[in-house]
């Protein structure tokens, strides 16, 4: 019946202005807004999914912050910042419902407005309208795009309005949030919308159109983080934790664009600084090109296609070997890795798999287009290519022509090396806290880098032996090295060194002064994010922790003690000593940490030793003595113990006697983290639960013989766990 009326319409239009008749001037804003009263129920549609996605959401987020604000006027302060929040957060940022609605909404718009290229006759009929191709392709754009724009903007700035005017939430912060996100989204619908136009003019039934599009969004990320990952396997040397390459991921599709950035638009917008605005300058450009590419190759196809082909699966001679291609290849290598491991793991086995792969995938999509898997011999050129792409990046990955595990520079060639761990179990700097540098790998290597680089350059040459003999052995990197060569290139590895060799080279260069304060974790911490400290002795048999009533002076001239005595240490001194005492931390915000830098380096806790004199004598003044009782054969047993919870690997285990809870920390040996000999699968962790309050402790540790038969006595079955 639309399309009926719709063609009505159009008949007494061409009728009375005559067909592309050249002295009249055809409105194209008519024809847009014709094109919307004819799909009226995708902009209402639209307007029904914003309303509830926006100022609804934003409605009963600032409703629930309102009931904690009747408790005194003490909240007034923190309610009006979660508030701030909560409105940057519903408006300013994008949470999954958020993506996918606008992934979804340019999907829907791309189908309904092109939807007619499925049928020759609509076809027919639309070409014979009293526009150009080139006026009828933008009237089509525009009335999509406007039937999505026009909902969000008007509910998304309706609702900051409205709520943000009611709670006195208007303010310059938050309108560049919520105006800054609402470009970002609407460009990347944009750039989703053209593609998914692009995919509608190059097939010929609706169906076909919808998968092409999810095709073209998805395919660059999924196949990318595919081969990605049978890299990472068959080079071990490859570094995971600096890959520049998962950056490079998200660049390869608009939508991955959107899901990489969406969650921290309120953080970039609210506060342009000069360091964040290159997080958005790269999105954006690409979602730009994105949007521009699709928009013009879709009007340059379009007006080279055929009406006959309207109805086919296909609307252009070589597209579709040109998707066997690139799903066949991929596919069939992942599909014969999957099988591989399954069997005997070999080479051989890869290789017949992937071939079976490919030509597997290759028939479905045969299917898909043609409906007949007869056409499969006549499409035996691409067929053909298809296996010779396969054996190249078989070869590749199996021969590895290039030795890229076996790779190491001169010495003369490099400027610098860095180092940093790679995995939980490493002992690098274990000795002053269980902490962790991987969400910025590559920011740290490059800020620790060290010209005096003979010792880390000897632990690559053993990585690199061990790299030749991963084959025959396990190959478990724990270390990544920065080398920064003479030629300004930059080149990261991982490898798997002996702790002998590790340590000796950690021993090494804590001699300069310069390498300890960029490692250290205590110079990572910032003072002005820490709420409150917490002081835990060593021992957990000793009782839970003391939280000092400490000023935020007090906590930075702590900080300062704390830096300055473990910058000083003899880190050869320290590995001989147990620690009297852990130091943590509440941080203000716990989104952000307390660390410093960007959050290059996430610290947990910090260990003391008996040589911090400085702290020591600050905690002292405090009435927190860390060195009483830290001597003797025999640990004293606090009577505040409750219970301890132990397990390892699966097994689980609970003491709760009194008798048996002190006799069992008589036989244990606490550890500083991760820092251990032994085995993932055999690690032993403990926590204790105490009277005093609601607090419980988890440390390391591993027991002895008679630690481990009170333990066996008191094992937790699977069912009592769960």
């Amino acid at each position: 019946m639309m399309f009926e009326a719709f063609i009505h319409k159009q008949k007494s239009m061409r009728a009375s202005a005559g067909r592309r008749n050249p002295d009249r001037k055809i409105s194209l804003v008519r024809f847009i807004r014709q094109e919307i009263s004819l799909s009226y129920w995708l902009p209402v549609l639209i307007s029904v999914i914003a309303f509830f996605e926006y100022p609804m959401r934003l409605y009963l987020v600032l409703n629930i912050n309102n009931l904690y604000a009747e408790k005194g006027k003490n909240y007034a302060e923190m309610i009006r910042s979660l508030r701030i929040k909560a409105l940057e957060s519903s408006l300013g940022s994008g949470d999954i419902p958020t993506i996918l609605s606008v992934s979804v909404a340019a999907l829907l718009c791309a189908c309904t407005m092109f939807y007619y290229l499925d049928s020759k006759e609509r076809t027919d009929f639309y070409h014979s309208l009293a526009l150009t191709r080139n006026e009828l392709y933008c009237v089509k754009f525009a009335a999509g795009w406007l039937a999505a724009a026009v909902p969000y903007l008007v509910n998304v700035f309706g609702g900051y309005f409205l709520f943000g005017g009611v709670y006195g939430l208007l303010t310059r912060d938050t309108l560049r949030t919520v105006a800054g996100s609402s470009l970002f989204f609407l460009l990347a619908f944009s750039a989703i919308y053209g593609v998914c136009i692009l995919a509608m003019i190059l097939t010929g039934r609706l169906l076909t159109g919808l998968l092409t599009g999810i095709f073209f969004l998805g395919y660059g990320p999924t196949c990318f983080y595919l081969i990605s990952s049978l890299i990472l396997e068959k080079f071990v040397t490859y570094s995971s934790y600096t890959d520049r390459g998962g950056n490079v991921i998200w660049l390869l599709s608009p939508f991955s664009l959107m899901w990489m950035r969406s969650d921290r638009l309120s953080s970039l917008f609210g506060t342009l600084l000069p360091d964040r605005v290159h997080s958005l300058l790269l999105p954006g450009l690409f979602l730009t090109g994105y949007f521009i590419f699709s928009v013009i190759l879709g009007l340059l196809l379009y007006r080279r296609r055929r009406s006959e082909a309207a109805e086919n699966s296909l609307c252009y001679h070589g597209f579709g070997a040109c998707v066997k291609l690139l799903v066949s290849v991929p596919g069939g290598i992942v599909f014969g890795a999957l099988l591989s491991r399954s069997t005997d793991s070999s080479s051989v086995s890869w290789v017949v798999f992937s071939v079976i792969g490919v030509f597997l995938i290759n028939g479905i999509i045969e299917f898909i287009y043609s409906r007949d898997l007869k056409s499969i011999p006549r499409h035996w050129v691409s067929l053909a290519a298809e296996f010779a792409g396969t054996a190249l990046l078989l070869a590749l990955m199996i021969v590895n022509p290039f030795g890229y595990d076996s790779w190491l520079p001169e010495t003369d060639q490099i400027l610098s090396m860095s180092m940093i761990p790679c995995s939980d179990g490493i002992r690098i700097l274990g000795e002053y806290s269980y902490w962790d540098m991987s969400q910025n790998a590559t920011a740290m290597l490059k800020k620790t880098e060290t010209g005096d680089f003979m010792s880390i350059y000897t632990l690559a040459e053993e990585g690199v032996k061990n790299a030749e003999q991963a084959g025959e052995t396990e190959y478990v990197p724990n270390i990544c090295v920065m080398f920064h060569m003479k030629n300004g290139g930059v080149v990261y590895r991982q490898y798997q060194v002996s702790d002998e060799a590790l340590r000796k080279a950690e021993n090494v260069l804590s001699a300069d002064f310069s390498w300890r304060k960029n490692n250290y974790p205590a110079n990572y911490v910032d003072p002005s994010a820490i709420e409150s400290v917490e002081i835990c002795p060593w021992e957990i048999a000793k009782g839970p922790g003391t939280t000092p009533d400490l000023s935020q002076e007090e906590i930075h001239d702590l900080m300062q003690a704390l830096r300055d005595d473990s910058n000083a240490a003899d880190l050869t001194a320290i590995q001989k000593q147990e620690p009297v005492g852990t130091l943590l931390f509440t941080p203000k915000d716990w989104s952000d940490g307390i660390s410093m830098d960007g959050r290059q380096m996430d610290v947990y806790e910090l260990y003391l030793y008996p040589e911090y004199g400085r702290t020591l004598k600050f905690l002292k003044n405090h009435g927190i003595n860390l060195l009483k009782g830290s001597s003797g054969d025999e640990t004293e047993i606090s009577t505040d113990i409750l219970s301890v919870d132990v397990q390892s690997g699966e097994n689980s285990y609970l003491l709760t006697d009194p008798d048996e809870i002190s006799d069992f920390l008589q036989h244990v040996t606490q550890i500083r983290g991760y820092y251990t000999d032994a085995e993932d699968d055999s690690w032993w962790y403990m926590s204790a639960a105490y009277q005093s309050e609601q607090y419980e402790r988890t440390v390391y540790f591993t027991p002895d013989d008679e630690a481990l038969k009170i333990l066996e006595g008191n094992k937790v079955s699977d069912q009592e766990t769960q």
